[in-house]
């Protein structure tokens, strides 16, 4: 009888611990947990036919790209998948935003968003998180982005959200 006490303590443990329990063995699910939620994105086929888009490895001359990132829906508090990727550059903004804004045309995109870029101004929020934004008929719920910062004016990235089939471009 001792026995079979320490077995079901030990069981009890174990479960308690994940150890050895079907919800990491049978049920896939709990894994795919994010931080806001489950997973429900396509198990990360988007993020991954994002990230083997040409536009991510566009690049005017004199930019350093850097390594390409993603983040899945559920790990955004809005909900909001990001594949995107940084680039360094030498400060030459104007040439930057020019570029992008012929070479994503002649991919298929379409402009609909247009900000300014904002000098920095500690005593005023930094709201802007895009500074042109791009749509495709062909892709609902996915919009590209051109993203400054004036923390840091030496870099920029570009990538995509997707996530929610009515995410758009801001409008103003």
């Amino acid at each position: 009888m001792i026995q079979a006490g320490r077995r079901v303590l030990a069981v009890l443990v174990m479960t308690a611990a994940g150890v050895g329990s079907c919800v990491t063995a049978c049920d896939p699910t709990p894994l795919a947990a994010g931080l806001y939620g489950a997973c429900q994105d396509d198990g990360g086929r988007t993020a991954e036919r994002l990230l083997a888009r040409e536009e991510l490895d566009l690049a005017p001359p004199d930019v350093e790209p850097e390594e390409k990132a993603s983040k899945q829906p559920c790990e955004d508090e809005a909900g909001i998948g990001t594949v995107s990727r940084g680039f360094a550059t030498k400060g030459q903004n104007d040439e930057i935003r020019a570029y992008y804004k012929t070479a994503f045309t002649d991919h298929g995109w379409q402009q609909r968003y247009e900000a300014p870029l904002e000098p920095l101004d500690v005593s005023k929020p930094y709201t802007t998180s895009v500074h042109v934004c791009f749509e495709r008929p062909d892709m609902p719920g996915v919009i590209l982005g051109l993203h400054f910062s004036p923390f840091d004016p030496l870099s920029y990235s570009i990538g995509f959200d997707y996530g929610k089939p009515d995410l758009t471009c801001p409008t103003g």
